[in-house]
Formats: structure tokens, sequence, C-alpha cells
């Protein structure tokens, strides 16, 4: 075993080991404490020791608990049982570790949404393959989640099932920008303030029809409209009377 002198000790005949008697390596004299009391280093290193402490205090956590608060109250000067908190159960505990969670994620959305971004793109195919499992699971926690989202903001969830639909037509193009995706959602917005001011429901509608025997409109900007749902029903899939004089069938 090898040993090495201490050169500052007092003592001329203490030894200081390099060797740790826990993982058995040798290790120079930094990575092990010095214990002030004994006047001497200890015989396991700084790893081994903070190994075993949190092994120790995994199996008896109460009473760590207790040393930390004990530790806490001697810091701040009081009793401990002055200092003690609420005890919390299971749920209020749970409870207040989302608020927590919440108000970090709001402090930091920025971050946080750059990083889940990133992360999707790296891992798209397999993020894709746990959300379905997921909701293929939990059948009614996917309907209870799509009633909050609609209650939240029905004109959102309107407009996203207009784009789902129109893209499984085919009828929007890949090449719309985001600020023209911005104004399609905006329309949805004007046709539920409409619906609102005047307590008539009004819907969006595409001048030129998505589904009609001649042609196929497309979902973008240029071609939504805000009618009120008599007039929508009353055009219904026709084109506008404007380009009626339109013949379809020579351009075919």
């Amino acid at each position: 075993m090898d040993v090495i002198f201490h050169a500052n000790s007092c003592y001329s005949d203490e030894v200081i080991m390099t060797v740790c008697t826990k993982c058995l390596l040798d290790k120079p004299q930094e990575s092990f404490f010095w214990e002030r009391r004994r006047n001497r280093y200890t015989t396991a290193c700084k790893a081994c020791r903070n190994a075993a402490v949190v092994a120790w205090a995994k199996k008896n956590r109460a009473r760590a608990n207790e040393t930390v608060h004990r530790a806490y109250a001697k810091k701040i000067g009081k009793h401990p049982d002055e200092c003690r908190g609420k005890k919390y159960t299971p749920e209020e505990w749970k409870a207040r570790e989302r608020a927590r969670a919440k108000r970090k994620y709001d402090s930091n959305k920025g971050w946080y949404l750059a990083y889940f971004q990133d992360r999707y793109r790296k891992n798209k195919k397999r993020i894709r393959a746990i959300n379905d499992r997921w909701r293929s699971k939990n059948p009614d926690k996917v309907k209870a989640a799509a009633r909050r989202r609609y209650r939240a903001n029905p004109a959102q969830a309107v407009a996203n099932l207009a784009t789902r639909k129109a893209r499984k037509m085919r009828a929007q193009p890949l090449w719309l920008t985001a600020v023209q995706k911005a104004q399609i959602r905006e329309m949805y917005d004007v046709a539920k303030a409409k619906s609102m001011q005047t307590g008539i429901r009004h819907d969006v509608d595409h001048i030129f029809p998505l589904v009609n025997g001649e042609f196929c409109g497309l979902h973008v900007p240029w071609n939504l409209q805000v009618l009120s749902e008599g007039e929508n029903r009353k055009k219904s899939t026709y084109f506008p009377i404007e380009f009626s004089h339109m013949r379809f069938d020579e351009m075919r």
C-alpha cells in the first residue's frame, strides 16, 4: 500500500494514505477530505463518501430531512418547531410543483419553445410514435383535451379543423408563409368578433369553394371572406356571380 508523509503535519510519524479504502484506487490528496478534529485526511475518497451519504439519505429520508431542517433552523437562529412549514398532502404537493413548473416555464417561454422545437426536429419519428401510442391508449383524455382547447379558443379550433380538412384535400399550398397562415387564422377571429357584435353567427367562406364539380379553390388568405350563416348557406358551393361568365369546361 502506497503511503506518503504529510509535510505540514506537526507529527513526524503521521502518514497519509493515497489509496482509498472503499474503491481501492490510488488517488492524490485533493481527492480526500481533511478531518480537522482528527488532524488527518479521511481514509475514503470524496466520491466514495458522497455516494455513501446519498445512499444513507435515500434509506433514511425522514431522518435526513429532519437533519437538514434542524441545520436550517440553527442557521436562521430559530427553534426547529418555529420554522416548520405546512405539511402538504400528495395531491397538494403535486399541485404546488405544477404551479412552480408553470411559473418557471412562463419566465423562460422563449427558451423552452426553441428547445422543444429543436428536440422534435431531431427525434421526429420517435416522438410521433410515442404520441400515437399514447393517444391510442387514452382516447378519453384526447377527447377531453380537445374539448378544453375548443372552449378556450373556439375560433382557433375551427381554423385548425379547416386547415386540416384543406390539407387532406390538397387545397392548401405548401409554399404559404407564416404570415399568410397567420392571416388565415385572423379571418376566423374576425368571424367570431362579428358574431359577438351582431348576435348573428358568421362563418369564414371560400370565395372559390373547395368542393365544386368544375374546379377546386385554395385555402389561402385571398380566397377567404366572412359571411353571415344565412349568406354562407345561400352561396353554398357555387362560385361568385361576377365570375359566372367563365366557362371552366373550356379550361380543362
